[in-house]
């Protein structure tokens, strides 16, 4: 079933997006994100300055309504998936930093319905201890069960906060290719690939004026350190981390973001917006570097995709109440 309700609202209201994460990916040291911190080069000793993670860099374009995004999107539910114990293990105590890691974006920055992204902020576990277990004796069956009850809970909350698309902002979660959402024809997730992918549509452009090559395409968990491999050694790191040879790529400089729908392939749904700097990596750069220079066109690619989907969603609305002439009057 849909991730909202069947619209009954006006046709122009705003999409209801919720946000889901994991802090220990993208806030602490062993991620390697370090979002909501000012990161230093452990290679150069370089201060690369505050690195702004994608949903501070989406609330407060929100908020200034930059490019008309605030009268198109709200943020409904923000979502991490850690458990407790990791939690602690970086230094938090529920949403209480106890450590040197803060929080990864500021929660007081405005959400829908008059809250803050404080207020809207929940813990949804997705990797249980029992999980861990089950997978631990090899109890897929089991381990699976574990995983679908998790996301029927999760679709239950997106259900009750009137969420329309679910932003996926974590790598470390796969979401099972029989998960209800990906199953609907009315639910959507999406999610910000910090490389380009290689998409299924064959009229694929990364802007405007840019199209790509499907060579260059990085999916999978490790597009930084593929990117800086494909450029250094003619090599990148599959979805399993498999070394894969493309040696008429090395010394390419180019590298991306990319706006995507989730469908059950790995980084192989229909592209939302994407774009590419070709002229990213430069001779000696780090994985921190490059990875600092990568967040900044990531965030432009999510805002810039955010409008185009709202804007599209809205269309599609507003064209099923034209095909509905008893409700549009009713509105």
């Amino acid at each position: 079933m849909p991730l909202s309700p069947t619209p009954t609202q006006s046709n122009d209201r705003p999409m209801r997006l919720a946000y889901m994460t994991s802090i220990s990916e993208i806030a602490s040291p062993k991620g390697g994100e370090h979002v909501g911190q000012d990161v230093t080069c452990p290679e150069t000793g370089d201060q690369l300055g505050y690195r702004e993670g994608h949903l501070e860099a989406l609330a407060k374009a929100i908020e200034q309504n930059r490019d008309g995004v605030g009268d198109l999107v709200e943020i409904a539910a923000v979502i991490y998936h850690d458990s407790n114990r990791r939690m602690k293990r970086m230094g938090f105590d529920g949403k209480q930093a106890t450590g040197d890691i803060r929080w990864p974006w500021p929660e007081n920055l405005p959400a829908a319905d008059g809250k803050t992204l404080g207020d809207v902020t929940h813990q949804v576990v997705m990797y249980t201890p029992e999980w861990r277990e089950a997978r631990k004796a090899r109890n897929l069956e089991l381990a699976r069960g574990i995983r679908a009850e998790r996301e029927r809970y999760l679709e239950t909350l997106l259900r009750e906060n009137g969420v329309d698309v679910l932003l996926n902002d974590s790598g470390t979660y796969i979401f099972q290719p029989n998960m209800a959402i990906l199953q609907s024809k009315g639910g959507r997730i999406i999610n910000i690939h910090p490389a380009v992918t290689n998409p299924i549509h064959p009229d694929y452009k990364l802007a405007s004026d840019q199209e790509i090559d499907p060579r260059y395409a990085i999916p999978g968990l490790y597009p930084t350190e593929s990117a800086l491999m494909r450029y250094n050694q003619g090599k990148i790191l599959g979805v399993g981390r498999e070394v894969i040879d493309v040696p008429e790529l090395q010394g390419y400089r180019g590298h991306g973001a990319t706006l995507h729908e989730i469908i059950a392939e790995i980084d192989a749904g229909r592209v939302i917006h994407a774009r590419e700097n070709r002229d990213m990596i430069e001779p000696g750069m780090s994985r921190q570097q490059l990875r600092h220079r990568a967040f900044e066109l990531s965030r432009e690619v999510l805002v810039k995709g955010v409008i185009k989907y709202a804007q599209a969603r809205r269309e599609e609305m507003q064209s099923a109440l034209a095909d509905q002439p008893t409700l549009a009057a009713a509105m």
